[in-house]
Parts: structure tokens; C-alpha cells; sequence
């Protein structure tokens, strides 16, 4: 991370964006501070030519941290599942209900973090991170249909 702090040629990544520093700089805990992300979709699990096609659909989020470097951004093992739950509940019982537990979450690790033991040459030291959610991404049917926008396509 301090190298791409240092690198001014080129923004490559989310945490050399002017965004990222207002973020941090308002932020007043010690300890390794990091970006999250998170992501939602609709996702049809059977198949979607039926005439029943709707009843097998799930919604997912997930969360990524885009401070990784891309070598490892870019593989499977780096998309944590958050969430996942019917879309017919979520239509049912409201966003706020289903997403409660997951805005939880994102609310502590931005202010408690986790503590981390990290071993090295015999030695081993406790390291605070947190996490702060700057971006929640979705196609647009998705992030529409979460924030109570109307969707109409």
C-alpha cells in the first residue's frame, strides 16, 4: 500500500483516489485501515427459460478489498460471500430487514476492526485493521431495487 501512496504517475487503484484519502483522513483510529467493497446481485439458480423462473432466485452479496493487488483481486479466493438469501423474502419483508445484519457487520469493522497476530522471525505482534465500506456496487436492477429506487426495466 505505501507504494501505490507514493506512485503519482497513474491512479491504479481505488486508495490513490482523492476519495479514498478523505475517507482515512476523517477516520481516527491507529492501526492498518483498508477499503471494502461490497456487491449485490439477483442470481437465478435453475433455469431462467422456465415459466417458473423467478421462484429459484437468490440475491448475493459479497465483499472484496481492492487495496489487494491485482494478481490476487482477480481470483476467486479474494470474493467473500457476505449474504445470501430468497429475493422473494427480500421482496416480501423489505431490504431494511434483509440487509440489517450485513450493515451490522460493515458498522463494526469500521469501528472496532479485528486484531490480527502476525508471526514473524519467532516474534509475533497483534495488528489492529479496519475496514471502511466505500463502495456498494450491483448491476443496476440490483442496487435500484436496494436502495427503494423504482425499477422499471
Amino acid at each position: 500500500m505505501k507504494f501505490l501512496n507514493n506512485d503519482k504517475t497513474a491512479i491504479t487503484n481505488f486508495i490513490q483516489d482523492q476519495l479514498w484519502h478523505k475517507q482515512i483522513s476523517a477516520f481516527d483510529k491507529n492501526g492498518i485501515i483498508l477499503p471494502l467493497f461490497g456487491y449485490f446481485d439477483d442470481v437465478e439458480l435453475g433455469n431462467s427459460l422456465e415459466s417458473h423462473a423467478k421462484n429459484n432466485e437468490v440475491g448475493a452479496v459479497y465483499v472484496t478489498l481492492p487495496s489487494l493487488p491485482p494478481n490476487f483481486t482477480s481470483k476467486l479466493e479474494s470474493i467473500v460471500l457476505s449474504d445470501i438469501f430468497y429475493t422473494n423474502d427480500r421482496k416480501q419483508y423489505g431490504s431494511g430487514v434483509i440487509f440489517k445484519r450485513f450493515i451490522t457487520e460493515l458498522n463494526d469493522l469500521r469501528k472496532n476492526g479485528i486484531e490480527l497476530v502476525i508471526n514473524e522471525k519467532n516474534e509475533s505482534r497483534t495488528v489492529k485493521v479496519y475496514f471502511i465500506t466505500t463502495l456498494i456496487l450491483g448491476d443496476n436492477l440490483g442496487i435500484n431495487s436496494i436502495f427503494g429506487f423504482i425499477s422499471s426495466f
